[in-house]
């Protein structure tokens, strides 16, 4: 399936849409729009003017978690996604993503790039 193609825009979004948050590493995020996609206006906050949407979650528990998730860590918003996920509306999409990503070999980079912070943080904050 080609996956060049399918990309989510906020326009797309809106109460009860399914959507499917595709990581290479880390997998597939099955989560429910609650809401069309609202603009943080908190007066003073590093996260005003960006594009958040309110989503629900059910975990295999049974547990149900409802919050805010941000378009552009969802890899919605127009550019590259800064963290290799992608939110597509069908499952086979995100597969397909999940696949490709695990051989393209920026994907590969940005990984291996993330594991060595990840590690250096453990050393410096591994004696507190």
């Amino acid at each position: 399936m080609k996956i060049k193609k399918t990309r989510v825009r906020p326009a797309d979004i809106c109460a009860g849409t399914i959507l499917y948050i595709a990581h290479p590493w880390y997998g597939i995020e099955k989560v429910v729009a609650l809401a069309r996609p609202h603009v943080h206006s908190r007066k003073g906050s590093t996260l005003k003017g960006t594009l958040w949407v309110k989503t629900k979650k059910t975990h295999a528990d049974g547990f149900v978690y409802i919050g805010n998730k941000s378009l552009s860590d969802m890899g919605v918003l127009a550019g590259k996604p800064k963290n290799s996920r992608r939110t597509f509306l069908k499952l086979k999409q995100a597969e397909a993503y999940m696949k490709w990503g695990r051989t393209d070999p920026e994907c590969i980079k940005q990984h291996n790039k993330h594991i060595r912070w990840c590690a250096q943080m453990d050393r410096e904050l591994g004696e507190y």
